[in-house]
């Protein structure tokens, strides 16, 4: 898959998982708007992100899917591309782009070798009862502690091993 390519695929997963989180309310859609320029920077600096990452570790050929979640969720959090429309998003609290980096994390985690997404084992996770308490922890990790790209994959690789049974992250990769 070519560079050009890469940056395409993953500004249209982006904006797919943010459509839907507005549409099923989980993100504000009437607070929040996606900015389509932080949208083409983040996804050139996830590129270059994916570029260093394979030549640091010797992967020839796809990243998988745990890396890209945590290099993209990495990418979200540094760029913040849902912006407060007309100040109405309440800043102080609002984790529209933490919601984004990790249901998007999840769906990647969840992409199956087709390519479509595994609905199923993204909504037996966050039916969970203790999902919420999860989602808040790692809310509090990407917004205040310091975390890495690389560390936020392990989370995804984690998750993707041990809870998506149904999904092999080898191959649904890049």
């Amino acid at each position: 898959m070519s560079y050009k390519e890469i940056k395409i695929k993953r500004a249209r997963s982006l904006l797919y998982i943010a459509r839907e989180l507005i549409k099923c309310g989980i993100i504000d859609g009437e607070s929040y708007v996606l900015n389509a320029d932080i949208i083409s920077e983040l996804v050139e600096h996830y590129a270059q992100d994916l570029a260093n990452l394979k030549s640091r570790y010797g992967i020839a050929d796809r990243a998988n899917s745990a890396k890209i979640s945590g290099l993209m969720a990495g990418a979200i959090m540094r760029y913040r591309p849902l912006l407060p429309v007309n100040g109405r998003a309440i800043l102080d609290g609002y984790d529209g782009n933490e919601i984004l980096a990790i249901y998007h994390g999840l769906a990647l985690c969840a992409i199956q070798s087709d390519g479509s997404i595994n609905h199923k084992e993204v909504e037996k996770f966050v039916s969970q009862p203790a999902f919420a308490e999860w989602t808040q922890r790692f809310k509090y990790l990407l917004r205040k502690r310091n975390h890495t790209p690389e560390a936020l994959a392990f989370v995804f690789d984690t998750i993707g091993n041990f809870v998506f049974s149904g999904v092999d992250l080898e191959q649904a990769g890049e």
